[in-house]
Formats: C-alpha cells, structure tokens, sequence
C-alpha cells in the first residue's frame, strides 16, 4: 500500500473561513485505507458562539456524499492556534472511483469568524 496525503490549504491565514464543500481525491487504487484527517486554524474567532465544523465525506459508485468519521473535527473561539486537530474515522475503507470530500460548515454571529484553515487527509491505496 502506497501512502499519501491530500488535502491542504483551504482559506489562507488572513481570510475567514466559510462554508465550503471541496472535493480532494479520487481513488484509483483497487482498494484503498483513509488513515487520518486533520485539520488546523491560523488565528480564532473573536466571537463566543463562532464555530467552525470540518467533515471528511466519501461518494461510492456515484452514490450520495456521507461522512466518514463519528467524531468531526471541531473549533471554537477558545480553540488552539496551529495546532493540529484530528477527527475520528469510522469507515476508513476505499474503493477505486471513490470521491472524498472536505466539508466545512460554521456558525455564529458575534465578532469575527477564524481565519486560516488547513486540512490534510492521509491516505493508503493499492496500486491497480
């Protein structure tokens, strides 16, 4: 199995984040593994209520997008700056021509949303 990591920079240090949904990856391996997602912001919201949610999704046989993880990633006002934060994966499985999307929803109307977002996706696939 062939590792990788997909994924990157998705707002830049100065720029709020917003709800985004981007597609990162294709599978083209036989089989595949998702071994870890996480994320990171570069400065926190000014406001209490502000959050920010990031979801891994997968799409099978042009099927619907459905996350993969039980435990979303999470961030807040009081949440850590550059600091790497993991969500929990629960169907790690991957097929040839699945589609894996990034999924980030936020919240809140008080103060300023965060800025920076990176999220990165390790991968595992089998070359065909």
């Amino acid at each position: 199995m062939q590792g990788f990591v997909v994924g990157g920079e998705l707002f830049g240090p100065a720029v709020a984040v917003t709800a985004l949904t981007k597609w990162v990856h294709i599978v083209r391996g036989a089989t595949g593994t998702v071994v870890s997602v996480e994320a990171a912001i570069a400065v926190v919201a000014t406001g209490a209520d502000r959050t920010i949610t990031v979801d891994l999704h997968k799409s099978t046989g042009a099927g619907a997008f459905a996350t993969i993880l039980s435990a979303t990633i999470g961030f807040t006002n009081a949440s850590a700056v550059r600091t790497m934060v993991a969500g929990t994966i629960s169907t790690a499985t991957l097929a040839d021509g699945d589609i894996l999307a990034v999924v980030v929803t936020v919240a809140g109307a008080g103060g300023n949303q965060a800025t920076g977002l990176t999220v990165t996706v390790n991968l595992g696939e089998d070359p065909q």
